[in-house]
């Protein structure tokens, strides 16, 4: 009985320690999921059901994460400013755990990680 107890108690403690743990992540070059969820606004019924915005809350669900998304303004073919608006709602909702924010105009052409491409001055 008492190893039950110890079980069950280290158990409560295990989940209250790891329920208080706060994750947050971000995510630069956001703008395929919003031109995603502009082409299929009439199949999707909320913004979560475009996959990378569904993979994101379910990382919020399980984990309770924080999310932070920054966005290009364009890149080529779309622009923010073509974006659907009907599910702004859906963002509005979620906006405790995820918020948005301007990462550049556009990607630069030729920009590689080995720091290729156009320089900002």
């Amino acid at each position: 009985m008492k190893k039950l107890i110890l079980i069950l108690l280290f158990i409560s403690l295990s989940m209250n320690f790891f329920a208080s743990q706060k994750i947050h992540f971000s995510v630069d070059d956001v703008i395929g999921c919003f031109e995603n969820l502009t082409k299929n606004e009439g199949k999707y019924s909320s913004a979560f059901d475009e996959p990378f915005f569904a993979y994101i809350k379910f990382l919020h669900e399980k984990y309770n994460a924080k999310v932070s998304l920054y966005c290009f303004y364009e890149k080529e073919g779309f622009s923010l400013a073509e974006c659907t608006e009907r599910f702004v709602d859906d963002f509005k909702a979620s906006s405790g755990w995820l918020k948005f924010g301007f990462h550049a105009e556009r990607p630069v052409k030729g920009n590689t990680f080995d720091g290729g491409g156009t320089k900002c001055s």
